[in-house]
């Protein structure tokens, strides 16, 4: 085998093609992550007429960030106006889930998860972005829905193309084997391209997020980094002793894993190390589903540790990777062999 084919073997970002099955799963489990995102915000989709809302006391001020400083965001807590973004975020979920209409779908929720998480953000000092990955995803999903728009309209085949969203549905109630096979006919192929550039493109904004968050962690300390961190033990018990100073209710109990750190401090270097390692390599995870799998897991195992030893929980972060990076049901399929894999990747 030449070298040529050794590394093509191994390194074909953005030619993994998905099953239709895949694709299904992947999309309702993003549907189900973002109506918990949705309902943990005060607008639960399934009773939008009793959501309430973040609370009156959400407002922009005193510091606005973000859009907040160009445009008023505050309707979207508006008492009126909940129950109405409650109701918008269902259909929009239910058509994403349906896969009917991604591009109106995915930048709608965008939208109004970009409205509650300015508005959030504009309530003091401290900054919510855990929801961000959400709304990467969802980036990658309509701009993915774009492309395939783009190019049916330069081919003069944009209502084609539109119409072909729901001779797809009928396709896979008459085919059911068509969701677990590679495609065979024109409609299943253009399927097949256009679910495969979704994921591909929410993968590669996911690995962005992270790249960038490793490059700001080395840029902003210099460099010193590596060396800061065996002191990290100081920041937990900062963190933990936070509350206490605040409300002077008796400080949260160490957890084993923060008091771990604290006594060996070369363990913390070790184990933060490989985290932003893992971080900052993340676009290596592209090269093939098999560095996916490994790099889903490594950065997930990252957000359980974080959530031990600095009280950080990032379910959402924990949840998308799991969907696109792990993507447990192909490996089980695989495994088994139950399912024929549309590709080699």
């Amino acid at each position: 085998m030449s070298m040529t084919s050794k590394w093509s073997r191994w390194v074909h970002p953005g030619k993994i093609l998905y099953a239709a099955y895949e694709w299904w799963i992947m999309r309702w489990l993003l549907v189900l992550t973002l109506y918990g995102s949705f309902r943990l915000a005060g607008y639960d989709a399934l009773h939008f007429a009793t959501a309430t809302g973040r609370g009156p006391d959400f407002t922009t001020q005193p510091k606005p960030r973000g859009l907040a400083q160009f445009m008023d965001v505050t309707w979207v807590n508006h008492p009126e106006h909940v129950p109405q973004v409650a109701f918008a975020a269902l259909i929009l979920l239910v058509l994403l889930g349906l896969g009917l209409t991604p591009v109106l779908a995915a930048f709608g929720l965008a939208f109004l998860q970009i409205m509650i998480g300015t508005l959030e953000n504009s309530q003091g000092n401290n900054v919510w972005h855990t929801s961000q990955i959400l709304v990467l995803a969802l980036l990658g999903v309509g701009l993915a829905g774009l492309a395939e728009y783009w190019q049916a309209w330069r081919r003069r085949e944009l209502g084609l193309r539109m119409k072909s969203r729901w001779q797809w549905l009928g396709h896979c109630l008459q085919n059911p084997g068509a969701l677990f096979r590679p495609a065979r006919t024109p409609l299943e192929s253009v399927e097949e391209k256009g679910r495969s550039l979704a994921i591909y493109l929410v993968q590669q904004l996911m690995a962005t997020a992270y790249v960038v968050s490793a490059i700001s962690k080395l840029w902003i300390s210099k460099g010193q980094w590596f060396t800061d961190v065996r002191f990290i033990g100081l920041q937990f018990e900062k963190n933990r002793l936070l509350k206490y100073y605040q409300t002077l209710d008796p400080p949260a109990v160490i957890s084993w894993a923060a008091d771990a750190v604290n006594t060996h401090p070369t363990l913390a270097c070790i184990l933060f190390s490989v985290g932003l390692f893992l971080e900052l390599l993340c676009f290596v995870a592209l090269f093939n589903r098999r560095f996916l799998a490994l790099f889903g897991i490594g950065l997930l195992v990252m957000h359980l540790m974080i959530a031990q030893l600095m009280a950080l929980e990032f379910y959402y972060n924990e949840w998308l990777l799991a969907i696109f990076y792990i993507n447990v049901p192909f490996w089980l399929f695989l495994v088994t062999g139950k399912f024929r894999k549309p590709s080699a990747a």
